[in-house]
């Protein structure tokens, strides 16, 4: 059960092995923390590589995803435990399904519809808990 109580009303961000360690990906000399994120959905609008491994250093592309001037919602699967910046984004690597293939796109170019936390971890939700910036 995510929703138990735990202090002060909030959720236990570890409850149940939610945040547990799925893979440790290396690629290139950097090794990537794969973590379970099945939290639902994340909003694409611009065109997207889906690649076959976090990070874009020798990474295949599966797929281009794209939006087409639309929101285009794709379902979580995973999450990489360290964040990467590109283009000036800071954020992590996220698993996605979308069309029946498997892959990872970078999560500074997806966005969440509710209001709150971008991604609902162990270290944002702590930190909104006690107003941590």
């Amino acid at each position: 059960m995510r929703n138990k109580d735990y202090q002060y009303g909030w959720g236990d961000p570890y409850l149940d092995n939610y945040w547990e360690v799925l893979d440790e990906i290396n690629i290139d000399g950097k090794k990537w923390t794969v973590r379970k994120y099945d939290r639902g959905l994340v909003s694409i609008y611009e065109n997207l590589n889906l690649r076959d491994n976090p990070g874009t250093n020798n990474t295949k592309v599966l797929a281009v995803i794209r939006p087409n001037g639309n929101q285009l919602n794709v379902e979580t699967l995973a999450m990489t435990e360290e964040i990467e910046q590109i283009d000036g984004k800071y954020d992590h690597w996220i698993k996605v399904k979308y069309n029946g293939l498997e892959g990872w796109i970078f999560g500074g170019y997806t966005h969440v519809e509710r209001g709150g936390l971008k991604y609902i971890i162990p270290d944002e939700e702590i930190r909104f808990m006690f107003g941590w910036d």
